[in-house]
């Protein structure tokens, strides 16, 4: 069974104080997964969460805003959406 949780993207930014980090997106993104105020994760190469995101209204092209909800991501962690 294909696990439900999908690699979206990567931190390509992440600015702690301010509540805010940037993705970069994978090609073949879901459109749901893109949808203002979507709960995203990110994690770390040994699979640990290291943050939760709420997707923004800003995205250009393959580049995404989001807010900060808890933890430290750090660039280059991957984002991962919990598919429905």
């Amino acid at each position: 069974v294909p696990s439900p949780r999908l690699i979206i993207g990567r931190v390509v930014a992440a600015d702690i104080d301010l509540r805010q980090v940037i993705i970069e997106l994978a090609a073949d993104v879901p459109r749901e997964a893109l949808v203002a105020d979507t709960e995203l994760t990110t994690r770390d190469a040994a699979l640990r969460e290291t943050g939760r995101l709420k997707v923004s209204r800003q995205l250009r092209g393959r580049i995404l805003g989001t807010f900060l909800v808890a933890g430290s991501p750090a660039v280059h962690n991957e984002v991962v959406w919990l598919a429905p």
